[in-house]
């Protein structure tokens, strides 16, 4: 990462309209729980670039749009690291400083202006930022800044408006025609996301979950006027427990032993960069740590077109490391998102003992008594080739 430090406007990416936030009162009723995730009203809707370890499906990345991000679209849950992981931030090398967020919901940002951009010695310093209408009553032009600019745009659009103002790879930024103002090629590096995997359960007839709200209109009818005038009934209800265990409660000894081993070897690999490799080093010792968890357990009564009521298991710590750039200098094209799902043995590994982890839940007491049967993965797949299929 480059020393080089630039004043930084406050403003995101295109909002979700205010009106249409209102309208649906995401964060008051609990009828449209979820409904946002897909809503091109709240979602940018962005794509992966298809993933080898996933047979080359593309996976769906829901991106918010209204003021809080993501954090939006995920049902308004919020979850507190441990100390050592908010810690871990001080371990790491660090160059830039960040800010925070303010949002216009009639514009949207689309790349940072300097002062002193031509003099590669100066330090650079943000004048404003060019927006672009995409209300109707929205500005296109340029936001001049009194004192500074934050940019705070999430994960993806972050080093997305980075990359269009000139801040990235050189060999990335010049062949689409964007001059090169400081080349640092680790903006859109080193991508982190959380693989997800669902495990569907059947369960026995006499047992209630969330699939009557699907196979039962007039259920769900019944209910969603009982809470708007009541506020009770299923929707008052709690969605989904979880947990978050830490490697050593979900992970037996020896498969553990081989996940360190895999782990030290990926950190010794030649061609890890010293971010990783020292991101690699802290995450090593999280292995070992009982106050740093490792995988999300959640239990949601529900599930497929059916009856089926899941047992989803999260990995939560992940040392695959992927890429986000953009896609042409064009601000309004969807980036190019990787962020390499699976992609070394020590996410694997972890993958398929989170997968036997949630199992092991499921057939112990008291879910044991509750249900029928797996359904996916079907009850033969015991062994790792047979989840993997």
């Amino acid at each position: 990462m480059s020393t080089s430090r630039w004043w930084t406007l406050r403003v995101s990416p295109q909002p979700a309209n205010d009106k249409v936030v209102r309208r649906y009162r995401l964060t008051v009723n609990a009828e449209f729980f979820g409904r946002a995730i897909g809503n091109p009203a709240f979602d940018w809707n962005f794509q992966t670039v298809p993933q080898p370890a996933l047979n080359n499906a593309s996976v769906h990345q829901a991106r918010g749009k209204m003021l809080g991000g993501s954090s939006g679209l995920n049902f308004m849950a919020w979850n507190r690291a441990s100390a050592k992981e908010y810690d871990a931030w001080e371990e790491v090398p660090r160059s830039v400083d960040c800010g925070a967020l303010n949002s216009s919901c009639l514009s949207q940002a689309t790349k940072i202006n300097f002062v002193s951009a031509s003099n590669y010695n100066q330090l650079l310093k943000a004048s404003g930022v060019d927006v672009v209408a995409i209300k109707s009553t929205g500005f296109t032009g340029t936001l001049v800044a009194r004192k500074e600019v934050i940019l705070s745009a999430g994960a993806i659009q972050t080093p997305q408006i980075l990359e269009l103002s000139g801040i990235g790879n050189q060999a990335i930024l010049e062949p689409l025609g964007i001059e090169t103002l400081i080349d640092l090629p680790g903006v859109g590096e080193n991508l982190q996301d959380q693989p997800f995997i669902a495990l569907d359960f059947e369960l026995k007839g006499h047992f209630w979950t969330y699939d009557m709200l699907r196979n039962n209109e007039t259920f769900l009818l019944e209910q969603e006027h009982e809470y708007a005038v009541n506020h009770t009934g299923v929707f008052a209800q709690l969605a989904s427990p979880r947990t978050f265990p830490p490697f050593t409660a979900c992970t037996p000894p020896g498969a553990a032993a081989k996940i360190r081993e895999l782990a030290l070897a990926l950190r010794a690999s030649p061609d890890v960069s010293l971010l990783a490799r020292a991101q690699y080093k802290i995450q090593e010792g999280w292995l070992s740590d009982d106050n740093v968890a490792h995988i999300e357990v959640i239990m949601t009564p529900g599930g497929g077109s059916t009856s089926i009521p899941p047992t989803p298991n999260k990995t939560y710590v992940t040392l695959s490391l992927g890429l986000m750039h953009i896609n042409g200098s064009d601000p309004l094209a969807a980036p190019l998102i990787d962020p390499k799902y699976v992609g070394n043995d020590v996410d694997s590994e972890s993958m398929f003992e989170s997968v036997k982890f949630a199992q092991k839940i499921a057939a112990s007491p008291p879910l044991v008594d509750a249900i029928a049967g797996p359904h996916n993965p079907p009850a033969d797949s015991t062994d790792e080739a047979g989840l993997i299929a």
